[in-house]
C-alpha cells in the first residue's frame, strides 16, 4: 500500500499509461491498483514549512497532464496540503471528465 505519511512520491505509472496525480494516493491504489503521483505539497504537515517550490512544481505537473492527456482526481476528503479544487478551478484551465458523489476527475486544456 502507498502511505502518505512516506515522504517519497508514489511510484509514476509505466511510460504506457497516463499520469493520475491526486490529493489522496491511498484511495486510488486501494480502489484501482494504480500507483497515482501525489500532487505537491504546500506545506510540510509536520514542520509546518512552506514548499518555496509549490508554484513551479504546480505549474510542471498541470503541463504533464495537458501533454500527456493525464488525470487529475480530487477526493474531498483529501489531505489539506496538496492543491484544492477551487485552487486548480481558479488558476488553470480545465474540464470535468467526471462528477462523483466524493471528488471530481478533471483533465487540464491545452
Amino acid at each position: 500500500m502507498v502511505s502518505v505519511r512516506n515522504n517519497n512520491r508514489a511510484k509514476k505509472n509505466p511510460a504506457n499509461k497516463i499520469p493520475i496525480y491526486t490529493n489522496d494516493p491511498d484511495a486510488i491504489y486501494l480502489l484501482q491498483d494504480e500507483n497515482p503521483i501525489w500532487l505537491p505539497i504546500k506545506n510540510n504537515i509536520h514542520t509546518t514549512r512552506i514548499n518555496s517550490n509549490y508554484g513551479k512544481d504546480l505549474n510542471k505537473i498541470m503541463e504533464e497532464i495537458k501533454e500527456k492527456d493525464g488525470l487529475l482526481v480530487f477526493f474531498d476528503s483529501g489531505w489539506i496540503v496538496f492543491p484544492n479544487e477551487e485552487e486548480i478551478k481558479n488558476n488553470f484551465q480545465q474540464f470535468l471528465v467526471k462528477d462523483t458523489s466524493d471528488g471530481a476527475i478533471y483533465r487540464i486544456k491545452n
